[in-house]
């Protein structure tokens, strides 16, 4: 029913991995995260063990699992009003400064989409278990993607991880399928306002099942925030017109009033230029990095350690600010009004070529 289709997030990374496979318009095989393609992007923050100091990186062992769902299960009460916004990605790793005091939506620890394990925090499709851990070692994209979200928001959001994207940055659209089934079910206790998307594929047609899930999204009012995709996803150091090449779900945009499709720009002497991706027609908002188009790291609060790039990292500042208004995406609340609320947003006219009316926020 789904076909062979790989989905792959959007970041960028230091030490290079080896490169993904590269994405054909002509066909939808390859789903991939939205991190710049082009220059790979800087591995996440060594974080220092308490026991050998190795400064190596700290998987989650049960122990450590545990003392999360005790942290998560005791703060619940207090983050009861927070919205709550699914981060479909790599999962997340909570060894971070930044992660590991993040609010998360505790789901009552009863079994979920048939399942017989229970539910706590969240589900990984990869491996189908209850922990969604973020096993992606060269990036920790969905970590870095929460750490966004929770900063922007000042920690007044519930993340709810769903891993549907593997260690090596691909998923598949059976993954994305079942994560949307998830967040459409009854067992929920409570849905999100907001699902972050940063990942995409480009094909020529659309996915007949995809699109049913998308619609699905907009009856039950949640907001779908998704990336652009990346200069080079396609052609080394080129950008994707995606009226052009067209992306999925970006593409969604144009007839479905709840997809916010994002991409990023950054500021030059002579005003905002885009940096990755872009459509006047299927590109809704451009998120401002600043003078050059990348994002300070969201893991640890160093000045020092590399920024990171691609739209990726600027869609879960557009999912904050999403989450951030109360209303909620139905006929009284359009996606233009929730763009127009968004802090120090503006439309720059010289965008409009590239971006739908111009509309940027900046961030950095």
């Amino acid at each position: 029913m789904t076909g062979a289709i790989d989905i792959q997030y959007s970041p960028d990374t230091d030490q290079p991995p080896p490169p993904p496979p590269k994405v054909k318009s002509s066909s939808a095989n390859d789903v991939q995260y939205s991190p710049d393609t082009d220059q790979p992007p800087p591995p996440p923050p060594k974080v220092k063990s308490s026991s050998d100091g190795s400064g190596t990186l700290i998987p989650i062992t049960p122990a450590s699992f545990d003392h999360q769902l005790r942290r998560i299960l005791a703060g619940s009460p207090r983050w009861s009003r927070y919205p709550i916004v699914a981060v479909m990605d790599t999962g997340i790793d909570f060894a971070y400064p930044n992660t590991e005091s993040i609010p998360i939506l505790h789901n009552g620890g009863h079994p979920m989409c048939g399942s017989i394990e229970p539910d706590y925090i969240g589900w990984d499709f990869v491996h189908d278990q209850n922990n969604p851990y973020d096993d992606d070692e060269r990036s920790k994209h969905g970590s870095r993607i929460a750490a966004i979200i929770s900063r922007v928001m000042d920690h007044r959001v519930r993340i709810l991880p769903l891993k549907v994207i593997d260690s090596e940055g691909f998923g598949s659209l059976f993954n994305i399928f079942c994560g949307f089934e998830y967040l459409l079910s009854k067992g929920l206790r409570e849905r999100p306002k907001v699902i972050n998307a940063s990942w995409g594929f480009y094909s020529g047609i659309e996915n007949d099942l995809l699109t049913y899930y998308v619609t699905q999204l907009r009856k039950a009012r949640i907001w779908l925030i998704n990336a652009a995709g990346n200069r080079g996803d396609l052609d080394s150091g080129i950008t994707v017109n995606l009226d052009v090449d067209t992306r999925y779900p970006a593409c969604y945009s144009e007839r479905h009033a709840h997809v916010v499709t994002v991409t990023t720009v950054n500021s030059t002497d002579a005003g905002f230029v885009v940096a990755e991706n872009y459509s006047p027609t299927f590109v809704n908002l451009g998120i401002g990095s600043g003078s050059d188009p990348t994002f300070r790291e969201p893991l640890v609060d160093d000045d020092s350690s590399p920024q990171v790039k691609g739209s990726s990292y600027a869609t879960p500042y557009a999912s904050a600010f999403a989450a951030i208004q109360t209303r909620l995406p139905y006929r009284h609340s359009t996606r233009k009004a929730l763009v127009q609320d968004m802090p120090d947003e503006t439309e720059e006219g010289v965008l409009n070529t590239f971006i739908a009316d111009g509309s940027i926020v900046p961030v950095e």
